[in-house]
Formats: C-alpha cells, sequence, structure tokens
C-alpha cells in the first residue's frame, strides 16, 4: 500500500510519523514509521488485505508538540467466481459470474472493471480471456467457449481506497462430441449392423469403445482408433435376438474427460 499527503504547512516540522492499524484500531497509535519533513509518501507492505487498513500521518517539531493527525482508510473487498457447469461438451458454453463486494458490508461495488484469466487445467500460467464492468449489484458475467479442460480466476485490481482481490480457480472439465449413427436400426439374425460417427475436436489415433448394455452395466465389446479425420467405423454381428443398446465412448485424455456419445437401440428380429 502506498500513502501520499500534502505535508504539513508549518515550517517547524521536524518529522513526520505514521501509524497503520493493520486491521486492528486499538493498534493505531503504536510503534509508527518516521520519516523526515521533506517525505510526502511511503509505502506500507505486508498488511492483510482482508481487512480496512486505517494509515495515519502525524507532524511533530523539534520539541515534541504534534499537529493534528491526518487519516485515511483503504478498504477491503471480497471477490468470488462462480461457473454455470462443472463439465461442458466441447462447443457448449460456460458461463463465468464474479461478484464483487466491499468486505465489511458486502455491499455489491458498482462499475468497477473485472478481469477473467484462464489457463490449460493445472499447466502454465493466466492469460486473460475478458474483461467486463460491473453491474449495479458488483457482478460481472463472461461466457467462454473452452476447447479442452480449463481453469479460471477473477481479478479485481483494486481502485481509490480498495484493495484488489483475486478468486482461486474454478476448473471447468470438457467433455468430446462424439456422435453415433447406425446404418439400420432393425436387422434379421446373422446380418451386421455399422456403427459409425465422429470425435470433436480432432483426436486422430486415439481409441474409441463400442459399448453395449448387459444387466444394467455397459460392456465393451470393440475398439478402434480414430482416422485422420477424427472418424470411425464398427462393424457389429449380433449374435442371438432382441434389442440391444449401443453406444460409443472416448476415454479421457490429457485435456478433455471421458465421454459418450448418444444411446442408440438396434432390434434383432
Amino acid at each position: 500500500m502506498t500513502l501520499s499527503w500534502g505535508g504539513s504547512p508549518s515550517g517547524d516540522v521536524d518529522a513526520q510519523d505514521v501509524y497503520v492499524d493493520g486491521g486492528n484500531e486499538a493498534l493505531l497509535f503504536g510503534i509508527p514509521t518516521t520519516l523526515d519533513s521533506a517525505a510526502r509518501s511511503t509505502s506500507v507492505s505486508g498488511l492483510s488485505v482482508a481487512d480496512n487498513q486505517t494509515a495515519t500521518v502525524i507532524a511533530r517539531d523539534a520539541t515534541g508538540n504534534v499537529g493534528a493527525p491526518t487519516s485515511v482508510t483503504v478498504h477491503a473487498t471480497a471477490i468470488s467466481l462462480a461457473r454455470s457447469a462443472a463439465t461442458i461438451t466441447y462447443g457448449g458454453t460456460e458461463t463465468l459470474t464474479a461478484t464483487v463486494r466491499q468486505a465489511d458490508n458486502s455491499a455489491g461495488l458498482s462499475g468497477v472493471t473485472v478481469q477473467f484469466l484462464g489457463r490449460r487445467k493445472g499447466i502454465g500460467g493466466y492469460g486473460v480471456v475478458g474483461t467486463r464492468t460491473t453491474s449495479g449489484s458488483g457482478v460481472a458475467v463472461l461466457a467462454v467457449k473452452p476447447v479442452r479442460n480449463m481453469e479460471y480466476i477473477a481479478r479485481y485490481a483494486g481502485g481509490a481506497l480498495r484493495f484488489g482481490r483475486q478468486t482461486g480457480a474454478a476448473a471447468v472439465l470438457v467433455r468430446t462430441l462424439v456422435k453415433t449413427t447406425l446404418s439400420v436400426t432393425s436387422l434379421h439374425l446373422g446380418k451386421s449392423v455399422v456403427i459409425k460417427g465422429s470425435v470433436a475436436p480432432k483426436h486422430a489415433g486415439q481409441k474409441v469403445l463400442l459399448q453395449r448394455l448387459v444387466a444394467g452395466k455397459w460392456k465393451t465389446i470393440a475398439t478402434v482408433k480414430l482416422t485422420s479425420l477424427s472418424t470411425y467405423r464398427f462393424t457389429w454381428k449380433p449374435l442371438k435376438k432382441g434389442t440391444f443398446s449401443l453406444r460409443v465412448s472416448k476415454p479421457a485424455d490429457a485435456d478433455h474427460v471421458t465421454s459418450f456419445g448418444p444411446v442408440r437401440k438396434l432390434k434383432v428380429l
């Protein structure tokens, strides 16, 4: 925190004492930082930004007479970050909502600037993904379309007589988009069905799994690798009559969580 003041008009000033309460008014007149008569600013570090901080400057002459104190209070703030969903599907929109409040009375701070920053989950530094101004209730909203697992934070840099604050990280996980179609929805026993589709974003060379619902549990019955265009194709011949539930699963990778395509029904006559 940097303090500045105009100084005393008196020519008898010998020194200036700066007191900071550290969030506790009972400590206001503890041990001061003493500056010479020409000083007009000083920096104070190690203060808790979670509390209001009051700084007071008192000028004194060589005999110990003191002038009227001059005080200023820098107010603590609080900021929170909410996400519309913990996990979304590739191509979907995530809404980030930051709320900035004055810490001592929870009043929303209107018209202040909030930066939203993001990074690949667990990797590297954060970069700015958007900047918004808070509403009358202290709320700033940003819509993002993450293409991989991400972490986001919101930052208020502070302002006139207010400390800045930053949120912790909020993770947003992304599923790949798995599309699936069947060549037929019914067939006679002894015939084969083709199950094909695609995965977005592209994951060429990675595996996808064909699964069948058996006694309430999904069982993998075939595995193929995605083509260079991130498409896949299975051919399956049922061994008995009945109605089968099928789906395709894309296992998790470094940037995406496990995802599943739509369940498709196949009737075998």
